[in-house]
């Protein structure tokens, strides 16, 4: 969840609902900003865990890499944190999931292996990032375990384009490209 960049946009469009927003930030600095944020915008629909989203539950792991680039490595001690499955998760909460927001620098296939049931069951919307420096799709991005993943529970995949700058959209829609005539 970072600091709330996204989070915090979804919490306030949400927030006349009874939906709620379940963020995931292992970070303590990181999650205390989050919090910070989301009193600033008045949000009491921020649910914030702070825990790491992976294929198993009550594993121990640890951020390396500079702030928003970390990734994760298997760790144990004082600067490690526990994982749950998005699974796990749902179940504790008794909840439904509509939408998946995953920008978990290279993580974003273990925490979907960690989501079979909820893909299965609730067919929520999933957004998340591919990036080069952490995903090889070199032979295309179909080819990727995490879109054979999607594509195998019946997704159909899509890539927004990506002026990959901070470019004013102003009134251009987004644009869906589908996946297989991303390069």
């Amino acid at each position: 969840a970072y600091f709330g960049d996204h989070a915090v946009l979804l919490g306030r469009q949400l927030k006349d609902s009874d939906r709620l927003v379940h963020c995931f930030e292992p970070d303590t600095d990181q999650a205390t900003m989050l919090a910070g944020n989301g009193q600033l915008n008045a949000l009491d629909n921020l649910r914030i865990n702070k825990l790491g989203l992976w294929h198993e539950s009550s594993h121990r792991l640890k951020l390396t890499g500079f702030d928003s680039f970390a990734n994760v490595v298997q760790a144990t001690g004082d600067e490690s944190f526990e994982t749950v499955t998005i699974d796990d998760y749902c179940r504790a909460q008794n909840r439904n999931i509509g939408l998946l927001m995953l920008d978990i620098e290279g993580s974003e296939l273990p925490a979907l292996q960690g989501a079979t049931h909820v893909m299965e069951q609730d067919k929520p919307a999933i957004v998340f990032e591919v990036h080069r420096e952490y995903v090889d799709w070199s032979v295309g991005l179909t080819k990727t375990p995490i879109c054979t993943l999607l594509e195998s529970a019946g997704y159909k995949l899509y890539a927004v384009r990506d002026f990959n700058t901070h470019q004013e959209m102003g009134d251009r829609p987004i644009e869906l490209i589908p996946a297989e005539s991303v390069y």
